[in-house]
Parts: C-alpha cells; sequence; structure tokens
C-alpha cells in the first residue's frame, strides 16, 4: 500500500469511526474534532505506508516487521492523543492516558500489519495450489516435494523452480547457489529472498534483450533496478538465472567477448573452444 492510497484509507476510517462513535453514544462531535480525527489518522497512516515502502523494512524479519509497527503505531499514538488534549480537554494534561492511547494504538497498527500478512500468505497458498494442480494435469514430468515456487511468465507460460541438483545437467537452485550465488549476495539478497527475487523478473519484468538463447529479464525490486538472464526449460522448469548489469555494461561484456575470441584466433586457439569457456561462466 502506498503512502497516499494509506493516508487516504486511514483519514477515512478515522471520520467513519468518530461519527460510528456519535451514533452509539447519542452526541454529536464537534466540526473540529472531525476535522482533527481525520487529519491525525491520515497522518498514521501516511506514515505507516511511507514504513511499507521502505527497503529496510521490507529486509526485517516478521519480528522485526511487527515491532517497527508496534513502535510507529504508539508514537502516533501517543501524539495523537496529547495534540487532542491540549486542543479540545478543558483539564491538564494526562500523561496516563497519552501512553495508553499509544499502547492501543501499537496494538491495533502490529494486529492489522498481522492480518494483512496473513491474508497475503493465505493468498500465496491458494494461488500455489491452483498452480500445482495445473502443472499436475500438464502430464509434464516434476518432483513436487521439491518444487520451492510456481509462477507465470507474461507471455501465460507455467514455471517452476525446483530444489535442483548439480553435477550432470545441474538445474535449479542448487544450480544457481553454485554458479551465480555471490552475484546474488553482492545485492544484498539471499536465502528465500533469492527466489522470490528470481519469480519477481519473471512474472513482473519485460524482456529486453537475450544472452545467447536466455532471456534477459528488466525488473524493479524493492525499489531498485535490475537486469537478469533465466534459462527455463520448454516445459517450464527453470534451469539457471545469473544477474546481467545495466545495458551499457552488456555492451562492454559483448565487445570484451569479441576481443577474446578474436585474439585466441589469432593465437592459433580454436574460435569455437574460446566461445565456450566464455559462455561457460553464463550457465
Amino acid at each position: 500500500m502506498g503512502l497516499g492510497t494509506a493516508a487516504l484509507v486511514g483519514g477515512l476510517a478515522a471520520v467513519g469511526v468518530c461519527a460510528l462513535g456519535d451514533i452509539l453514544s447519542g452526541e454529536v462531535s464537534s466540526l473540529g474534532e472531525y476535522i482533527f480525527s481525520g487529519i491525525s489518522a491520515t497522518i498514521t497512516g501516511g506514515a505507516l505506508g511511507h514504513i511499507f515502502s521502505l527497503n529496510w523494512f521490507k529486509n526485517l524479519s516478521l519480528l522485526g516487521k511487527v515491532g517497527t509497527m508496534a513502535s510507529v503505531g504508539f508514537g502516533t499514538g501517543f501524539l495523537d492523543n496529547t495534540a487532542y488534549q491540549l486542543v479540545f480537554s478543558d483539564d491538564s494534561y494526562d500523561v496516563g492516558a497519552a501512553f495508553v492511547a499509544g499502547g492501543i494504538s501499537a496494538i491495533f497498527s502490529a494486529g492489522f500489519f498481522l492480518a494483512g500478512e496473513g491474508v497475503k500468505s493465505l493468498v500465496y497458498s491458494i494461488r500455489q495450489r491452483i498452480l500445482l494442480s495445473e502443472l499436475s494435469r500438464s502430464g509434464e514430468k516434476y518432483s513436487e516435494e521439491l518444487i520451492l515456487r510456481l509462477g507465470r511468465t507474461a507471455s501465460g507460460q507455467l514455471v517452476w523452480l525446483e530444489q535442483g541438483h548439480l553435477g550432470d545437467r545441474a538445474a535449479g537452485l542448487a544450480h544457481i547457489l553454485d554458479r551465480h550465488g555471490k552475484e546474488f549476495t553482492k545485492l544484498g539478497i539471499s536465502g528465500s529472498k533469492i527466489i522470490d527475487f528470481i519469480f519477481t523478473a519473471i512474472e513482473q519484468g519485460t524482456v529486453v534483450s537475450k544472452q545467447n538463447t536466455r532471456p534477459i529479464y528488466k525488473f524493479i525490486y524493492n525499489g531498485s533496478v535490475y537486469q537478469m538472464a533465466i534459462q527455463i526449460s520448454s516445459n517450464g522448469y527453470i534451469v539457471s538465472a545469473n544477474m546481467r548489469s545495466t545495458v551499457e555494461g552488456m555492451v562492454i561484456s559483448q565487445v570484451s567477448n569479441i576481443y577474446e575470441i578474436v585474439s585466441s584466433a589469432l593465437s592459433g586457439i580454436a574460435i569455437e573452444e574460446t566461445a565456450k569457456n566464455i559462455d561457460k561462466g553464463n550457465e
């Protein structure tokens, strides 16, 4: 959820809650209180929406995200209650009430976040089961216990990534990590995030070029632009994936490859053998 959307939702929800409270209590809040509720909730919603979009937040563990939401919720709740008391209350400032308001806000903020994560997890699981069912009906050979994730390309092709293996005909995640794991690590992407990284490229990226027969996907991940070459077999099995630089870097790489081939040829080395050695690192 973006900053603007979160701010709008927060503001409208607060006004609605204020109106509901008036109906239940039989009392009508002042126009100023309605405006205050809307503005304060808009600020809170905007703050939470902005945090959702930050890369450091996305890289936190679930516990870290919950703690962050609770902390932000407490801070906004405490300040909101403090401002309300100073503007609308004739009594002296009650810091205890502000702490209680902060605590309630922290619980709600963390609770809503967890609820949202639960819904996302449920939707993801349902989609994976649907895709797995489609794969089973396709007649393609696969190992269900080894499947890490399924997805679909922009053209509609069903694809899946398995744990894979090394050795002869190496393929899958094991092969990707063995040959290109350091490329992802340098970008700060490791563990299960590599899988999400690859599928973001496949499902949301745009094919901009090719590395031999391997399409190169340009995509956005956590606010940054990347290019990745991904080899997908005709049946949808993801064989390998490696990072590519920017377009300028790709041009330089291609010129460098040509230079190496020509130089080796002039030195009496077979062009075919040299080309194989150059392409071997991209398998």
